[in-house]
């Protein structure tokens, strides 16, 4: 297998901390950048 960085593409999208919490275990938060969570 070879893979270049150039190959590769990183993808994110804002997500409200709120919405996240549902697909964590309890007491653990998402973290928040600028008010938002981020998933990639």
């Amino acid at each position: 297998m070879h893979q270049h960085w150039r190959d590769i593409t990183f993808v994110h999208w804002r997500v409200d901390p709120i919405r996240l919490e549902q697909f964590m275990p309890g007491g653990v938060r998402p973290d928040v950048h600028d008010g938002s969570g981020w998933v990639g």
